[in-house]
């Protein structure tokens, strides 16, 4: 056995790997409050559409500049509000998601993760972080991720590609899996007394 698989054993690690698009998909999909940012997302294009298309309706209506029939003029507010939709997605929605992706860690800059097996540091450019294993509050493990959860949000995901033995990824993997799900097992008090 390798000293590096040993170490990954006792949960000691020290790798490097630059963020890709997918590692930051894998983190936005594991997220516990995807489905409630769906729904804002959704509500908010909705908004966005009638807001826009009520304008439209309102200016084409009090102009009067178009002989149209009422068909032609609820079309045109339509076609207003696809605009005013087009437009919202463009200016907000995006600078939005991109927000939300340096929030996590920027994505263009290499990550330093190491582990001395009972706190983990990550490291990029211009900050460190150092979690205890006991502020992790879970995992989940992937076939190509490990992914670390603190006050419900996903902080990282560690891939198995940064490690130079798929082994290494696998220990370390077994080994957190261990760490951070010992802390919260409670005994019932028969099982403290026997």
């Amino acid at each position: 056995m390798s000293d590096t698989l040993k170490n990954a054993a006792q949960g000691i690690i020290d790798v490097r790997f630059m963020p890709s698009p997918a590692d930051l998909k894998v983190l936005v999909r594991r997220d516990p409050d995807r489905s409630y940012f769906a729904i804002v997302t959704i509500l908010s294009r909705i908004g966005a559409f009638a807001i826009a298309a009520s304008l439209a309706g309102l200016v084409l209506w009090n102009l009067d500049a178009l002989e149209a029939n009422v068909l032609e003029k609820i079309t045109l507010a339509i076609a207003g509000g696809l605009i005013g939709l087009m437009a919202f997605r463009m200016l907000f929605e995006r600078r939005w998601r991109s927000s939300i992706r340096k929030s996590l860690f920027h994505p263009a800059q290499t990550l330093h993760v190491t582990s001395d097996g009972h706190a983990l540091t990550i490291e990029d450019e211009h900050v460190i972080t150092r979690i205890a294993f006991s502020g992790i509050e879970r995992l989940a493990r992937l076939d190509s991720h490990l992914i670390f959860y603190r006050k419900r949000k996903a902080i990282l995901a560690l891939p198995k590609a940064a490690f130079a033995q798929p082994e290494a990824f696998d220990a370390f993997a077994s080994f957190m899996q261990s760490s951070v799900t010992a802390p919260h097992t409670h005994k019932s008090i028969s099982e403290k007394t026997a």
